[in-house]
């Protein structure tokens, strides 16, 4: 799975289960701890996620505005993702999978 799918697999759990711990994160991607850190801290940057003095995760400012819009309906999580996650594909020193 690429780097975008396993970002866009994480904001799916968050909104699926409001908070997340990196280990169970890590788990559900069959990725490294390390590799979950770094996607949850990119989330964090990008406002879809929040991370509390626990360090437990929860969406974000970005994916709740999504979660609670009614006036209209919600873009496709993919198009609003997909330049978060190429701008940190290029910013990255190494490929990430």
């Amino acid at each position: 799975m690429s780097a975008a799918g396993n970002a866009l697999r994480v904001v799916r759990l968050l909104h699926e289960h409001d908070e997340l711990r990196v280990l169970e994160v890590a788990a559900r991607l069959g990725v490294a701890r390390s590799t979950a850190h770094r996607i949850l801290a990119m989330l964090v940057f990008e406002g879809f996620a929040e991370q509390d003095r626990h360090k437990v995760y929860r969406p974000g400012p970005a994916l709740r505005a999504i979660r609670g819009s009614r006036a209209a309906p919600p873009p496709d999580l993919i198009t609003l993702a997909a330049p978060i996650c190429n701008a940190w594909r290029t910013s990255s020193a190494r490929p990430l999978t």
